[in-house]
């Protein structure tokens, strides 16, 4: 070997080694998009659920509003049919 040769077996290592980075870069390129779109579709799944908790929460309100008036409406009708039965009862 010549003073500007260098050992083969130098030169077959570096290059390894340059393989060895390119694999392990492709490979964490690869693993941030995954986490990446495992992300993504974690806060699209939050939102789908934020939205459905909204649409249950609406219902149960409009539901609780709807008994509160039959609960006015029964509490009145009570109130006519006892007065009739007042007025029916015998002096």
């Amino acid at each position: 070997m010549g003073a500007g040769e260098r050992d083969p077996i130098a030169r077959q290592l570096e290059e390894l080694n340059r393989l060895e980075r390119g694999r392990f870069e492709v490979a964490n390129r690869r693993a941030e998009e995954r986490h990446r779109q495992l992300l993504e579709r974690g806060r699209a799944e939050s939102r789908i659920f934020i939205s459905a908790l909204s649409d249950i929460d609406r219902n149960i309100q409009r539901n609780n509003d709807r008994l509160d008036e039959m609960g006015e409406s029964i509490r009145a009708n009570t109130q006519a049919v006892l007065s009739v039965l007042d007025r029916l009862a015998p002096p």
